[in-house]
């Protein structure tokens, strides 16, 4: 972080905050990495002084037990209206990824938790400063927060990723994500609603593979009292409930037939009816839909509908392994780092070379989440200032493991025609653990609790 530390000199900083001890912090901090600063306890002083600095570190409350941001959304408005290209960073002691999102949302370049510390100051101006000299990172850079920094990275792959959900955000087109588990489907679709016209309104996220049959219509259509022995009063649905926002239909690929129908109708005509009521009720929410699965070949095998898959993949993206992205690792892995020992109350400084090559050189089969594990699980183990080689150990003996305790499985078997072979061997190399075989096999837990009942295979 040192090294950055040049960059910086020139730029001059305003803070404002009536907290005596984080101005006299900020003071402290920011001299070292700048040559102008100026730390001001009162807002109303910012119209006249602002427009000689380049960046504004904001506080959100300046009332006593005041905690709801309202004053310093407020003071963002009003500075902003007059100073539309400043450079504002809003802090606060009440940190949450809404507020961070709200306050990206209101035209902030950045946001940072109390209490403050020179790491966060320093990455806080490097944020600011990426974003005012690359508009292509947008995404990356003004929704900085824990799950955002995930699509960050010096990669082609995710550069392409970053400037497709720029052209979507603002569009009202259907979604598709495609990809494997732990790449990040999620975290796409709410990028797309964040930087939406929608963003103030609800985010529903729903593993439609997960959802029984039974309950289907209820749980996304909603149902009246006394429709059914347990219906004791009145719900609306998800399509409902995020009429104005966005809904993500995760797992779409595991749906069946026909429930895909009765999905299809909804789509088409934008009406539900909820379960019980004769009347319709019209919705219009914004649609994304993420699978692991191939879903052309799905429709091959009679297993998806094809009116169905052209109805939601107006435009469709592809989240990459991060296999095929291994010059992200270090980007990763230094984020994950900071977040972990900060979490876990850790001083470590950095990884080793040699370690992180080992991350480098790793296949990473459950992608981002994985090495957000295997990073966390280091963290909370490490006694030194530096994660070394023997710090990862773990990921070869897990692969040796893996590989003693699989079934051989020749190549040309397939899942269609040896699924209860294939599920076997699967829950047999993940030691019967749902989670990681149903996420080996690309499908729901739902799914595989049903296909181990159909072929007779014990959790025991």
């Amino acid at each position: 972080m040192e090294s950055n530390l040049g960059n910086f000199k020139d730029l001059k900083i305003l803070v404002v905050d009536d907290d005596d001890d984080i101005l006299f912090t900020m003071n402290h901090l920011l001299s070292s990495i700048v040559n102008t600063v100026k730390c001001i306890s009162n807002p109303e002083e910012i119209e006249v002084l602002v427009s000689e600095f380049d960046i504004l570190f904001l506080d959100m409350n300046y009332r006593f037990n005041n905690t709801n941001g309202k004053e310093g959304f407020s003071w963002l408005n009003k500075t902003l209206k007059k100073f539309p290209d400043l450079s504002i960073t809003m802090m606060t002691n009440h940190s949450s990824l809404d507020l961070a999102v709200r306050c990206i949302h209101e035209g902030a370049s950045d946001f940072i938790s109390k209490p403050i510390i020179k790491d966060k100051i320093l990455k806080s101006i490097e944020r600011t400063m990426k974003l005012k000299n690359n508009s292509n990172n947008m995404i990356v850079s003004k929704n900085f927060s824990d799950k955002s920094e995930l699509l960050g990275g010096e990669s082609e792959q995710i550069k392409s990723i970053i400037k497709d959900l720029n052209k979507i955000a603002s569009t009202s087109a259907n979604v598709l994500i495609l990809g494997e588990n732990g790449t990040g489907k999620e975290l796409a679709a709410r990028m797309l609603h964040e930087n939406s016209k929608r963003s103030g309104q609800e985010f529903l996220n729903v593993d439609v593979g997960s959802v029984n049959e039974g309950v289907f219509e209820s749980e996304l259509f909603g149902h009246k009292k006394g429709s059914f022995t347990d219906a004791k009063e009145d719900r609306i649905g998800y399509f409902e409930a995020a009429s104005e926002g966005t809904l993500f239909l995760d797992e779409i690929g595991n749906l069946a037939l026909n429930l895909q129908s009765k999905l299809l109708k909804v789509l088409q005509e934008k009406v539900i009816r909820r379960v019980g009521d004769s009347g319709s009720i019209k919705v219009n929410p914004r649609l994304i839909f993420a699978t692991n699965m191939d879903l052309y070949e799905l429709v091959k095998r009679g297993e998806f509908r094809e009116d169905l898959l052209y109805r939601i993949n107006t435009v469709e993206m592809k989240m990459p392994a991060l296999r095929n992205r291994k010059e992200d690792i270090p980007f990763l892995a230094n984020h994950f780092l900071d977040k972990y020992q900060k979490e876990h109350n850790r001083e470590i400084e950095e990884i080793a070379p040699d370690a992180m090559e080992i991350l480098c050189s790793h296949t990473w089969p459950g992608n981002i989440r994985e090495l957000q594990h295997a990073i966390e699980r280091v963290i909370i183990l490490s006694e030194g200032k530096q994660i070394n080689c023997e710090d990862f150990q773990f990921l070869n003996s897990r692969i040796a493991e893996k590989s003693k305790n699989s079934v051989n499985i020749p190549q040309s078997l397939t899942l269609e025609s040896n699924e209860k072979s294939i599920i076997e061997a699967v829950l047999k190399s993940n030691r019967l653990n749902i989670s990681k075989a149903a996420d080996e096999l690309g499908i729901s837990r739902y799914t595989l609790y049903r296909k181990m009942k159909k072929f007779g295979l014990s959790k025991s």
